[in-house]
């Protein structure tokens, strides 16, 4: 009689595919909130938009005529209230240094703040005493 030769099945275990799908559950776990954080975030982007064309109007003022008073409601830029910018921010509002001659907008800070799906996100300009413009990324 031959004697018949024992093949070892190949393939996974039922305890190995359940302990892959449970690694993979933890990392998505994970990963879509971070997700979800980084593309309301990335709809955010359009608030430093805002407040550097809102700067940019008052520099341009105080750097064609410095004696100039600087009346920020007059700034077709800086007039964004409860607007809309671009398909995602709701609720856009523009802070920015009191009205008053161009010294008054050194060293002042021009903020947007705007909705994204429910939360709400800031971003800063700073006009510095040579009026150039720094902005700082959006924060929640």
């Amino acid at each position: 009689m031959e004697r018949l030769k024992r093949v070892r099945q190949m393939g996974f275990t039922l305890v190995e595919l359940m302990i892959v799908i449970a690694i993979i559950a933890i990392l998505a776990a994970v990963a879509i909130p971070q997700y979800n954080a980084y593309m309301r975030k990335a709809k955010a982007k359009d608030l430093i938009g805002v407040a550097r064309n809102c700067a940019m109007e008052a520099v341009m003022q105080c750097k064609i005529d410095n004696s100039t008073n600087v009346t920020w409601t007059n700034l077709e830029s800086c007039n964004v209230v409860n607007g809309t910018v671009g398909k995602y921010l709701t609720n856009v509002s523009v802070g920015h240094p009191s009205s008053g001659n161009c010294a008054n907008i050194v060293n002042g800070e021009v903020n947007a703040t705007g909705t994204v799906d429910g939360e709400t996100y800031r971003a800063v300009c700073k006009i510095a005493s040579d009026y150039s413009i720094s902005c700082v990324g959006v924060t929640k």
